[in-house]
């Protein structure tokens, strides 16, 4: 298996800094770009088949880097981004003031704690898990370009690479770049990161 992991284009919301989660905003003109750049450096790889999140911005993207229409694109909710609820929109500083007990529960135990409206980490981390699982029992030969967000493909690389949840901090998936996973007999392989 060939695993290509594009996270989405830059979008309004990251560029002003707001936790956007489930919500959806526009690609920015710059996420534009970055998605037309990733075009390019793909545009000789043969994707058996093309994957993404349910959220706009993932799916504009993955249109933009391919030329496919959303018909012709496999949409997997397991890889939707980590639900915020009451927080997106917000900036983190806003979040501090607004939810304050929350926010100390959240910086306390992060894998439990639930946020108001919105999912706790351990669910998170399980629905990536089993998504992983499944695909991977249906495309385990395949070459898949996967289009999504920071948070899921985090915890996707902890998984594949056999580290512990708490891990996934420690990796970082940057707007218009891909990274490249290469399993061979069942062993994944980090062949490339952030290119």
């Amino acid at each position: 298996m060939q695993l290509y992991l594009v996270r989405h284009g830059a979008t309004v919301g990251n560029e002003s800094g707001v936790y956007q989660g489930w919500s959806d905003t526009a690609l920015s003109p710059a996420g534009r770009r970055q998605c037309e750049a990733i075009r390019r450096k793909l545009e000789r790889i043969e994707f058996d088949v093309v994957i993404s999140s349910p959220l706009g911005r993932a799916i504009s993207s993955a249109q933009l880097i391919t030329g496919l229409s959303r018909d012709q694109i496999l949409i997997c909710e397991a890889f939707k981004e980590f639900n915020f609820g009451a927080w997106e929109g917000l900036s983190y500083r806003e979040v501090q003031r607004q939810y304050p007990r929350e926010w100390q529960a959240w910086c306390s135990d992060w894998q439990v704690a639930v946020l108001p409206g919105g999912e706790n980490f351990t669910a998170f981390y399980q629905r990536i898990h089993d998504g992983w699982e499944r695909l991977a029992e249906v495309y385990h030969s395949q070459s898949i370009l996967l289009v999504g967000h920071a948070g899921p493909f985090r915890v996707l690389a902890s998984i594949l690479l056999k580290m512990p949840p708490e891990s996934c901090w420690r990796l970082s998936f940057d707007f218009g770049c891909y990274s490249w996973f290469e399993c061979q007999e069942g062993i994944p392989v980090l062949r490339k990161l952030n290119c």
